[in-house]
C-alpha cells in the first residue's frame, strides 16, 4: 500500500504540482512581477504551509499514541506511561582538616573529621552526619563509619539558641551557630560538636566566613527546647564537646593532655 502511494506521488502528483506551479510562476512574471521577489514570496509561503502540515501531523500522531496508551491501560492491563523519575539522592563526603575541606586520604586519622551529606528524596535540606575517629572525641557516640544506619535518625529537639565566644586570631568574638537551615541539618543522632567542627563552621557556613588558623572556645551559651538556659566556660586546657542524640544532648569538658 505504501509503495503504491509512493509511486503515485512521485510519478503523477509531484510532476503535475511542479508543472502547475511553473505555469503560474510564468504567468505572474509575464504580468510584470519581479522574478526574485516572486520566488522568495512563494518559497516562504510554501515553507509555512509545510511547517503547518508537519505540526498538524505531529499533533495527530501524539493524540493517536495517547488514545492507544489509554486503550492499552484500560483494556490490556498495561500502562505505557513512562515511570516517574526518582529524585536523585545526592551523597557526598567531605574531609575536614583545620576547618578546611581537603582531598580524600587513605587513612581517616589524617583529617579531623568527615561529613557525610545526604539529600533525602522530596526534600531540599541536606542531612549532615559527622564522623570522627575514636581518638578525636571522648563523648560516647554511635557516630562511626560502622554505624551509619543511624544516619536518618533526626533528633526530636532543637536548640532555641546556640552561641559561642571564641578566641579567634587573638580576639574574643561572639558567634551564633545555626545547626539547621533550609540548606543543611546537623541535628542527627550521634553528631558531636567539637572545636574542630566550629572551626569548620566559621570558615564554611558562617556568613561572613571567618578565616582563622586556630580556634579556642571560651564560653558556651545554650537555650534548649525546654527553655533551659546554660552558660559554661572553658579554660585554655579544656575543650568543648556537645553530643547530639535522639532525645537529649550532652555537654562535656575534656582536659587536654
Amino acid at each position: 500500500m505504501l509503495s503504491f502511494f509512493y509511486r503515485l506521488t512521485t510519478r503523477y502528483v509531484l510532476p503535475i504540482g511542479i508543472g502547475l506551479y511553473a505555469y503560474s510562476f510564468y504567468q505572474r512574471v509575464q504580468e510584470g512581477e519581479d522574478c526574485f521577489i516572486l520566488f522568495c514570496h512563494d518559497f516562504i509561503q510554501g515553507w509555512s504551509y509545510v511547517e503547518i502540515m508537519v505540526n498538524k501531523m505531529w499533533n495527530k500522531r501524539n493524540e493517536f499514541l495517547e488514545i492507544c496508551n489509554e486503550y492499552i491501560y484500560h483494556f490490556g492491563g498495561m500502562d505505557m506511561q513512562p515511570e516517574p523519575e526518582e529524585e536523585e539522592e545526592v551523597n557526598k563526603i567531605e574531609y575536614i582538616k583545620n576547618g578546611k575541606k581537603i582531598v580524600q586520604f587513605n587513612h581517616g586519622d589524617e583529617c579531623d573529621f568527615v561529613i557525610y551529606s545526604k539529600h533525602p528524596p522530596g526534600g531540599k535540606c541536606v542531612l549532615k552526619k559527622i564522623i570522627y575517629t575514636k581518638q578525636k572525641t571522648n563523648t560516647q557516640s554511635q557516630s562511626t563509619q560502622e554505624t551509619l544506619a543511624t544516619f536518618d535518625t533526626i533528633t526530636k529537639w532543637k536548640f532555641l539558641s546556640l552561641e559561642i565566644i571564641a578566641n579567634v586570631n587573638g580576639l574574643s568574638m561572639s558567634f551564633k551557630i545555626n545547626l539547621h537551615t533550609n540548606d543543611y541539618d546537623f541535628y542527627q543522632d550521634g553528631n558531636i560538636l567539637t572545636p574542630e567542627f566550629f572551626h569548620y563552621y566559621l570558615q564554611n557556613l558562617y556568613s561572613p566566613a571567618i578565616e582563622t588558623d586556630s580556634l579556642h572556645i571560651d564560653t558556651l551559651t545554650i537555650v534548649d527546647s525546654n527553655v533551659t538556659y546554660t552558660i559554661d566556660t572553658f579554660q585554655p586546657n579544656e575543650r568543648l564537646e556537645i553530643g547530639l542524640f535522639k532525645d537529649d544532648y550532652t555537654i562535656t569538658k575534656v582536659t587536654k593532655n
